[in-house]
C-alpha cells in the first residue's frame, strides 16, 4: 500500500504565504517596538524622540528593521563614564549655565548612568511576535 501527499506543486506558493505573513508581522513587530521606544524615550526638547525613524531593507530572504535616531541616543542607552571635553577646533568651549555665558579650554564631564529605554522596549515587546505571526499566517 502507498499513500502520496501531492504538496509538491503548492511548495513554492506555501513558502511565498510564509514569506508574505512573516514580512507583515516583522512591519506590525517593529513599529509597536518604535511606539514603545518612543514611549520610554528620554525627554528634554523632544528632538530625539521626534527622531526617531523606521525603514525596512526587503532582500528575497530576509527583512531588516532598521530603528533610527540621532547619534546621542546610544549614550543615553549605554551610558558614558566621567571624561573631559576639549576644544578642538575652536580656543575655547562655549555654552551657558543658569543665563551665565562660559568659556572654557575644557570641562569634565562626570558621565551618565545608562538609561537602558531601548532595551527595556525590545524586552517588553518581543514575546508578542510569535502571536504576531501566527495570527497573520491564519489569516492567509
Amino acid at each position: 500500500m502507498s499513500i502520496s501527499i501531492g504538496l509538491r506543486s503548492n511548495i513554492p506558493d506555501l513558502v511565498m504565504i510564509g514569506k508574505q505573513a512573516f514580512r507583515a508581522s516583522v512591519k506590525e513587530f517593529s513599529n509597536e517596538i518604535l511606539e514603545e521606544v518612543k514611549s520610554r524615550t528620554p525627554v528634554d526638547t523632544g528632538r530625539l524622540r521626534s527622531s526617531l525613524t523606521l525603514s525596512f531593507e526587503e532582500h528575497d530572504d530576509s527583512m531588516i528593521a532598521k530603528i533610527e535616531s540621532l547619534a546621542y541616543a546610544l549614550i543615553l542607552e549605554e551610558g558614558a563614564s566621567p571624561h573631559t571635553i576639549s576644544a578642538n577646533k575652536a580656543k575655547a568651549l562655549h555654552f551657558f549655565v543658569d543665563n551665565k555665558e562660559i568659556f572654557a579650554k575644557s570641562v569634565r564631564h562626570p558621565g551618565i548612568q545608562g538609561r537602558f529605554f531601548i532595551k527595556a522596549s525590545i524586552d517588553k515587546t518581543l514575546p508578542k511576535f510569535a502571536s504576531i505571526f501566527a495570527r497573520d499566517l491564519e489569516g492567509l
